[in-house]
């Protein structure tokens, strides 16, 4: 199998985000003066802990989560259902086990990536 490296391109920030970046490091600088001990690790680490605080799921998140526990507990039902009666929908339907699984197999895919297109916002 062939690999082909794809270059990044580098990051442009926006004005707001070069401001943010500037007081951010106005205040790192202020507090190492202030606080002549701390090190390097130590501010990366208060960075880090800030960033993971920011991760928390939003409402759409939990919302769009939801959904997939929902479906699942859906599909999963409606495989003891049909399962009780030989794999077969009770009006005789041709739809049967294989095209409810297909079903909720594309409704899960969907529901997961609308998940995680939420929790990267």
């Amino acid at each position: 199998m062939a690999f082909a490296p794809v270059p990044v391109p580098p990051t442009v920030l926006s004005t707001r985000s070069r401001e943010l970046s500037g007081k951010l490091e106005e205040a790192i600088e202020a507090y190492q003066r202030q606080h002549p001990e701390v090190s390097r690790a130590e501010v990366a680490r208060a960075l880090g802990a800030v960033q993971a605080s920011r991760r928390t799921a939003t409402p759409k998140a939990r919302a769009t989560a939801v959904a997939l526990g929902a479906t699942v507990a859906a599909g999963v039902g409606l495989f003891i259902a049909l399962g009780s009666n030989g794999g077969a929908l009770p009006d005789g339907s041709p739809i049967g086990m294989a095209g409810i699984a297909l079903i909720v197999g594309v409704a899960i895919l969907v529901l997961r990536l609308k998940l995680r297109r939420s929790s990267e916002e």
